[in-house]
């Protein structure tokens, strides 16, 4: 709760920032239009982002960049790649945005712009009573239990933070 209300308290500075500073263009935009494809890196991450069984992409961030897609009048290119992989190359320039349920961090937003929030998600610990027994808690603490998560995400940080 009280990392939600940090992040929520930076965004807010970093916007207030934002709208005082001089109006800067680049020309990604126009790249787009001119190219007439929006090219959008993504990963599997359901419901952001995930395939169906014949192989295309399906999800939330799919029906948001499509949409965007159509309004700019250009295609639509995703380019699936490794979730550790996705600011990096966002970086490199091998995609115009990041679409995959990729939440703001202050680390993340010393990087890259991120848009307003289109989503929200929980973050939850899912275990069987059986692993855990009758004391959970002693459970999670005890030596070698083991948490697994998606390296370098916001689950990753969350579970740092709730099982150090």
């Amino acid at each position: 709760m009280r990392a939600n209300k940090m992040v929520a308290a930076i965004i807010l500075v970093l916007s207030a920032w934002l709208a005082l500073l001089p109006a800067h263009a680049d020309d990604s935009l126009k790249r787009v239009i001119d190219q007439k494809t929006l090219t959008v890196g993504v990963a599997l991450n359901p419901p952001w982002i995930l395939k169906n069984a014949d192989g295309k992409f399906a999800g939330y961030d799919v029906d948001l960049t499509s949409a965007l897609a159509s309004d700019l009048g250009v295609d639509l290119k995703l380019v699936e790649v490794p979730w550790n992989d996705l600011k990096a190359r966002l970086l490199k320039g091998d995609f115009d945005l990041i679409a995959a349920g990729y939440a703001s961090t202050p680390e993340r937003a010393r990087e890259v712009v991120f848009s307003n929030p289109t989503g929200t998600a929980d973050i939850r610990m899912v275990a069987s009573i059986a692993s855990l027994g009758k004391r959970p808690g002693r459970a999670l603490t005890a030596p070698g239990y083991k948490i697994a998560v998606l390296s370098n995400s916001t689950d990753e940080a969350a579970a740092k933070e709730a099982f150090p």
